[in-house]
């Protein structure tokens, strides 16, 4: 890829990261699923499409892309923490508890720096 093909994905992601920050997970998806031809390899990349799959309510993609991240990147804790966080909404709590232990138990987090309004941890937690 060119440096101005890799600057544009870039700038797409960045339109697409504050899309999602902004509650708009509709707009942000089919942005995500452009950039990530030219980054197949980020999780971050799929776990924003994570993040924009469950916040359309899309539960088996969300999760397919939460799995891809973790792939990618196995001490993502954020991708396991989502991810359960999603299994527990769909009624499988021992699977969620699983994910909520094993995203304690990795090192790093690569945080994008976007919240999740749809969901906290501290809410999952708290039985919210």
């Amino acid at each position: 890829m060119s440096g101005m093909n890799e600057q544009l994905a870039i700038s797409q992601l960045n339109r697409a990261l504050s899309l999602l920050q902004h509650g708009q997970p509709a707009a942000a998806k089919p942005i995500l699923l452009k950039v990530r031809q030219a980054f197949p390899d980020s999780p971050q990349l799929y776990f924003a499409l994570g993040l924009a799959c469950a916040a359309l309510l899309q539960n088996e993609a969300a999760l397919e892309h939460f799995a891809k991240a973790i792939e990618l990147a196995p001490t993502f804790a954020a991708a396991y923490i989502n991810q359960g966080v999603l299994l527990k909404k769909m009624g499988q709590p021992a699977k969620a508890i699983a994910c909520y232990n094993q995203g304690d138990g990795v090192a790093t987090g690569f945080g994008l720096g976007i919240e999740q309004p749809w969901q906290r941890l501290s809410d999952v937690a708290s039985g919210g």
